[in-house]
């Protein structure tokens, strides 16, 4: 009887194998195997904190996407042409009168309009990334979109690790699509923001604008403390001018300026001229491209906490991520040159309607950047 109950519990898959086959054993996984799963599976979660940190960073940017819902649109017919206005102690240097014997561009005086603008062939720049960074003249926060005092273009070769600066000069008299009058370069940024200061740099330079970047005065400032300042060496006359001017005392000399007085000696032109003003702008630019690359990941933190909310762009993270997985690998063996559109004296002084303007040929400067300053 035991005998038969015995069996009844025996499992039913312990029969004997069949003869000339062994039992199944069960497989075991290599422990080598799991170490690499383990390892691969570590990865992907770090990898993904990292993304998802990058880009909740990246999402403070303000998105301007070219959707037709701009609040600070000015349209074609409300466009105007900002006339000079005499000079005040908000704002020192906005109207420029040459002094310098080093500033040779001829001066025109008053002369009637030109024509409008031919657009220009565009340029082969599909294996370039062009990147505008416009510093925005606000001087308060409670201002709109104003124009474009400072814009700087990036245009990256990753192929050859090179990258160009070219400040372009505000007053540059251009021809703006749309149905828009004739006007200062910077005008376009304040009448059709990002979308139509790159309309405008395609039809009178043949430039195709990637993408755009935007901050003001403010943001500027903040950057350059957060950082610790930037080393300048600061001419006499630069020097004076920051004092009396600006009302930020300096001495002449290398020296580390904060951000107060690095935007003041990026504004200064009246000593000599518009295209010196570039040169400086660019030199306080280089010196913070230096800066961030031996940056702690403490610094860039706050710095993204406390500026990237106040940039706009017209990017999206996706893009912008794009952009960064192509540079930073290759950021500290980056080439970069730096140039001026227009070159130093290609350009000649001139008065329209009251506003000052500077007149360039722009086939020539469509040349220039083909065949000298952009990263082919």
């Amino acid at each position: 009887m035991n005998e038969e109950n015995n069996k009844k519990n025996e499992p039913k898959n312990n029969k004997p194998a069949p003869a000339g086959k062994k039992p199944a054993r069960k497989r075991k996984i290599p422990v080598a195997a799991i170490v690499i799963l383990s390892i691969v599976a570590a990865v992907l979660i770090v990898c993904a904190a990292a993304f998802g940190y990058v880009w909740s960073k990246l999402s403070l940017i303000q998105k301007m996407p070219d959707d037709g819902t701009d609040p600070f649109y000015i349209p074609p017919g409300s466009d105007y042409l900002e006339p000079d206005e005499p000079d005040n102690p908000d704002d020192p240097d906005d109207t420029y009168v040459p002094d310098d014997p080093e500033d040779t561009a001829p001066n025109q005086g008053e002369i009637t309009e030109p024509p409008p603008q031919d657009p220009v062939d565009p340029l082969d720049d599909d294996d370039l990334i062009n990147i505008m960074l416009v510093g925005e003249d606000r001087r308060k926060l409670s201002e709109n979109r104003q124009r474009s005092d400072t814009m700087i273009l990036l245009s990256i070769n990753p192929a050859k690790k090179k990258v160009s600066m070219i400040s372009f000069l505000r007053d540059m008299y251009v021809s703006i699509p749309g149905g828009y009058k004739n006007n200062k370069l910077n005008a376009a940024y304040r009448f059709g923001g990002f979308k139509l200061m790159k309309e405008t740099y395609l039809q009178n330079f043949g430039l195709t604008i990637d993408g755009c970047f935007a901050g003001d005065f403010f943001d500027f400032t903040e950057i350059i403390d957060m950082l610790g300042g930037v080393e300048i060496t600061v001419t006499e006359k630069e020097a004076a001018h920051m004092t009396s001017f600006f009302g930020v005392p300096t001495t002449a000399g290398t020296q580390v300026l904060d951000g107060a007085h690095a935007l003041a000696y990026s504004r200064i032109r009246k000593i000599d001229s518009d295209y010196n003003r570039a040169v400086r702008q660019r030199t306080v630019m280089m010196t913070l491209f230096n800066k961030f690359k031996h940056a702690s990941l403490g610094e860039l933190n706050d710095i993204a906490d406390n500026i990237l909310p106040k940039l706009s762009t017209d990017m999206s993270n996706s893009e912008i991520l794009a952009l960064m997985a192509k540079i930073l690998p290759m950021i500290g063996s980056l080439e970069v040159n730096t140039y001026s559109i227009p070159y130093k004296n290609g350009y000649s002084h001139a008065t329209i309607n009251g506003a000052s303007v500077e007149i360039v040929d722009f086939a020539v400067m469509r040349d220039k950047l083909e065949n000298e300053y952009l990263p082919y």
